[in-house]
């Protein structure tokens, strides 16, 4: 009896290793991004997304590499980028291992009225209703302490 026991119990075992190894799933064949346009002309910040329609497993790795170096991990970026040409490549990857990755070339942009150039006029005009009015009081009061300290000399 103990012998047939022994041999359920090892059939079980068996039957489930086989059943989790089969349903482990992998890494997807391919992912959807989304946030990122074909031209990769993008206006600050970015802001994407990954989906991935099959997704046979729970544990996928999602990770983010601008330039070579790692800036986020999930399904989702948030994160301004300098203009000028980047490489973001986006990398899945599953616990055995496997993985999948895209890139993308982008040549971000500011967000509009960033960098423009500043109205030199109304700037100059503020500056000198500001230090201008300073300036003439701080003269004027240096003027009278200087003024004020001849006369204090001349009296004693």
């Amino acid at each position: 009896m103990r012998l047939g026991s022994f041999i359920i119990a090892l059939t079980l075992i068996i039957s489930f290793t086989v059943m989790m190894s089969d349903s482990s799933g992998e890494v997807p064949d391919t992912f959807e991004v989304l946030g990122i346009p074909l031209d990769g002309k993008l206006i600050n910040p970015l802001n994407a997304s990954v989906v991935i329609d099959d997704r046979s497993e729970d544990n996928l790795m999602i990770s983010w590499h601008l330039d070579g170096g790692k800036v986020a991990e999930g399904e989702h970026i948030q994160r301004y980028i300098y203009p000028g040409t980047h490489n973001l490549t986006i990398t899945i990857e599953d616990e055995e291992g496997g993985s999948i990755s895209r890139s993308f070339l982008l040549d971000p942009v500011p967000p509009p009225g960033w960098g423009e150039e500043p109205d030199n006029e109304r700037n100059m005009t503020i500056f000198w209703i500001i230090f201008g009015a300073g300036g003439l009081v701080f003269a004027g009061v240096a003027a009278w302490i200087w003024i004020k300290k001849d006369d204090d000399r001349g009296t004693g």
